[in-house]
């Protein structure tokens, strides 16, 4: 509900929502291959990747439903623009917990195997899966035409009539020229027409 929210296209949702669900999968499948059974706390651990899982999914997501062009030039500039810091992300999440592997106890070596599983193939998902699939199947951009378009017009900009206010209208007039300020009475006269005098 969240992704739907925060991206606001059903079909990409469902495109996280599949790619997530594959996620876990491949983590519970790959538990089985490592030791691990299905208990009270590979269950809460499960539980707890699902949020860690969606995130790399989503960032992707929501980078290209913001981009612009095709469906292909939207994903490139999306891996540009976010895929490394999925990337620093889902290294600096393993470099959090790696320590756990040199444990003895039970718990904690779950928690590391889990969470270890949870960002090879969140990555893997996040990175290589959904990327191909938007690219080939991706919804068209409902992200920011209006601001490129006020963005790409500097006469709207500089009046500020297409700004929301931003820019005042103020802002784009020329400046009051200092020999046309009154001077006052008893300040020094220092326009260029008492300069000019002093200097005759």
């Amino acid at each position: 509900i969240c992704t739907l929210v925060l991206i606001a296209d059903l079909a990409t949702s469902l495109i996280v929502l599949l790619t997530v669900a594959l996620t876990v999968v491949n983590v519970a499948g790959y538990a089985n291959f490592w030791g691990l059974t299905i208990d009270t706390i590979f269950a809460i651990f499960m539980t707890i990747s699902i949020g860690l899982c969606v995130d790399y999914s989503a960032h992707i997501a929501h980078g290209f439903m913001v981009e612009e062009g095709t469906r292909e030039q939207r994903m490139r500039r999306t891996m540009v623009n976010v895929g490394p810091a999925v990337l620093n992300g889902g290294i600096s999440t393993f470099l959090a917990f790696c320590l756990l592997c040199t444990s003895r106890s039970y718990i904690f070596l779950t928690f590391f195997k889990v969470f270890f599983l949870v960002v090879v193939f969140g990555l893997f998902h996040g990175l290589i899966f959904l990327p191909v699939l938007l690219s080939l199947v991706g919804p068209s951009s409902h992200g920011n035409q209006d601001d490129n378009l006020h963005l790409n017009n500097p006469t709207a900009i500089m009046s500020g009539k297409e700004n929301g206010g931003f820019l005042p209208d103020q802002m784009a007039k020329q400046p009051v020229p200092l020999t046309s300020m009154p001077s006052l009475p008893g300040s020094a006269d220092t326009s260029e027409s008492a300069l000019s005098r002093d200097s005759q």
